[in-house]
Parts: C-alpha cells; structure tokens; sequence
C-alpha cells in the first residue's frame, strides 16, 4: 500500500469470506473487516517511512502469511508513481 505523507487516509473495507482484522500498529489503527459488512478505518500519515500491516483475527491455515507494508512517500514521489503503467 503506497500513500503519500501528511495526508488523511481514508481505507474502505470488507472481506471476501471469513473475519480478518487490518491492524497498523505504528498509527494505532485496527478495524474488522467482515463478509457482506463493508466499513472503513481512516489515519493521518506524516513523514515517509514503511510500516508493517498485519492480520490479527485467526482467519485460517495461511492467517500467518497476512503481512503487508505501508510505505508512505513524499507527495512528488506518489504522483509520480500514479503515473507508472
């Protein structure tokens, strides 16, 4: 996930089949995400960095291998991104 820094994220959320849980710790933020329940979860980056996003409800065989990164960049850097194919 690419986001530019110093801004309000807003991230809409819902599951395909079972309860996971989007968890990111360096900004506080965990919300469900569940089946047919779409909902949402929202943070304010500030300076560039990566962040670990986790998996924290026990959603099955492969609930380990949910990681992710948050990677957030300068607003140059992401419009520039925005632009690749």
């Amino acid at each position: 996930l690419v986001v530019p820094e110093d801004t309000p994220i807003k991230l809409n959320i819902e599951s395909l089949d079972v309860i996971h849980s989007f968890y990111l710790p360096a900004f506080r933020v965990k919300a469900d995400a569940l089946k047919n329940y779409p909902t949402y979860v929202w943070f304010q980056t500030r300076g560039p960095g990566e962040f670990d996003i986790l998996c924290t409800e026990y959603c099955g065989l492969d609930h380990s291998q949910m990681l992710a990164k948050l990677k957030v960049v300068p607003r140059a850097e992401f419009e520039s991104w925005l632009q690749e194919d």
